[in-house]
């Protein structure tokens, strides 16, 4: 108030200058399922570029059955599970801090989830970026030689010869062992019912 007149002031940062803090970042991700007569395991191989911002944490939404048992990476300070009362998973990787923002960030994830009934389809277990958008990856299904599995449903996925995954995914298909099955899939979330059955003698 000045001279019996009030003068209201507001202040803000224009033309996106508080967005320059928002974490952006692209994600690629090797998933590996290898499925067995008393669980099926999941591999993730996650790789994400930092595009903006500083990472502090990365979250990574989850879906389908499984318990995460192990994180690791060179780079990584902890990692927890942060779950929401509408039981929403996310999981949430923290890089270590240095001195410069991290500009790429690996981690390996290892799931398990027990086979008690094969008698409905059992959903993948699956990590998802926010945004999908700037996700890409590929997913390879391995199955034991008196097994067979069926991808009921898949959604967000395009089937793909073996031959035509990352090198260090191809490995070495034995004669009495089934074909993997292998996916890729692009700026999107993916869902992967797998029906598991015993195979002929």
């Amino acid at each position: 108030i000045e001279n019996g007149k009030a003068r209201l002031v507001i202040e803000g940062i224009l033309n996106g200058g508080a967005g320059k803090d928002r974490l952006i970042f692209a994600t690629s991700i090797l998933h590996v399922v290898k499925v067995s007569r008393d669980k099926v395991v999941h591999q993730f191989s996650v790789t994400a570029d930092i595009l903006q911002g500083d990472p502090k944490e990365l979250p990574l939404t989850v879906s389908g059955e499984g318990e995460i048992r192990q994180v690791s990476g060179e780079m990584l300070q902890d990692w927890s599970v942060r779950r929401e009362a509408d039981g929403k998973r996310t999981l949430i990787l923290r890089p270590r801090k240095g001195e410069q923002p991290v500009p790429r960030f690996t981690a390996q994830v290892i799931v398990e989830r027990e086979v008690e009934n094969w008698e409905q389809p059992i959903p993948a277990f699956v990590l998802t970026p926010p945004p999908p958008g700037l996700s890409s990856g590929v997913v390879k299904v391995e199955v034991g030689p008196e097994l067979r599995v069926e991808a009921a449903g898949a959604t967000g996925l395009f089937p793909v010869e073996s031959q035509h995954l990352p090198e260090a995914m191809r490995g070495e298909v034995l004669p009495d062992q089934p074909e993997p099955l292998a996916f890729q899939f692009h700026g999107s979330t993916y869902v992967l019912p797998l029906k598991i059955s015993v195979g002929g003698p």
